[in-house]
């Protein structure tokens, strides 16, 4: 029996035990009766009685006096029970690109022995060069993780409270018979739901960085020539460093197998 339906179940043994406190009819006109101005429950019969009243006498095996719907929008302790659900055997596949790294590399010599590496951290970024015989401008490429994600479940909900104002019960299991006195069926349906569903492969096209460098005077405010990926250039004195993000592109759906059901029943019936 999961928590919510424990505390409802205590919840309403406690309100059934105060029915007669709440409806008694030789109450003053200035009092008023007792919660006589909240909602009733959906399916009531409307057979005059207010609430569940002292004729109320609830079958066995099931628990009430219960509202259903717009009474319990507040009550700590309400079930929501599902009343219907949709779910597509469906998956999209999302897809994530990380940041691209460019960085200069140092040599001490034509390309090699090197001796820094100055990793850019932002576009337009102006690497001095003049400490190095030689530097490369280089970038590595980021990563592109796909998973699939199952398609939503929607959901319609209705609560079920306990109040001694209910006209309706319950019995926590699937389609039960309404028994003599409670002839309409209520809000019925499950408390949770199981989903089994698992997603098929997902994959990524991914566009790469595309590096956007060139050698430059010592401030980078006059450009020379344009950089090409990994390649060694000397005698320089600053390099400027920019680059195209990387993209990441999936396909809009995949299948998904497995199913959607419903678990933990309740059948609500109402007078």
């Amino acid at each position: 029996m999961s928590p919510r339906l424990a505390a409802l179940l205590a919840s309403t043994m406690l309100s059934f035990a105060c029915v007669g406190l709440q409806y008694d009819e030789t109450a003053s006109a200035g009092g008023g009766q007792a919660g006589a101005t909240t909602s009733t429950s959906v399916g009531a019969a409307g057979s005059g009685a207010e609430g569940g009243g002292d004729s109320f006498v609830v079958p066995a095996g099931w628990i009430g006096p219960v509202l259903v719907g717009d009474g319990c929008d507040v009550e700590a302790d309400a079930l929501e029970v599902i009343t219907s659900f949709v779910s597509e055997n469906t998956c999209s596949c999302a897809c994530t690109v990380g940041e691209c790294q460019p960085y200069v590399a140092k040599y001490s010599t034509a390309c090699e022995n090197q001796i820094a590496n100055v990793p850019v951290t932002r576009m337009g970024q102006c690497v001095s060069v003049a400490d190095a015989q030689s530097v490369r401008v280089e970038i590595q490429n980021a990563a592109c993780s796909a998973e699939g994600i199952p398609s939503e479940v929607t959901r319609e909900t209705v609560s079920v409270c306990s109040s001694p104002l209910g006209e309706c019960i319950y019995a926590t299991q699937e389609s039960a018979p309404c028994p003599t006195g409670f002839p309409n069926r209520g809000a019925s349906g499950v408390l949770a739901l199981a989903d089994t569903r698992s997603c098929g492969e997902c994959s990524c096209s991914v566009q790469p960085c595309e590096l956007i460098a060139s050698v430059t005077n010592p401030d980078c405010t006059n450009r020379g020539f344009m950089i090409q990926e990994g390649g060694c250039l000397v005698g320089f004195d600053a390099v400027e460093v920019s680059w195209q993000p990387a993209t990441c592109s999936a396909p809009e759906a995949i299948p998904a197998s497995g199913s959607v059901a419903g678990v933990d029943p309740i059948s609500v019936c109402c007078r």
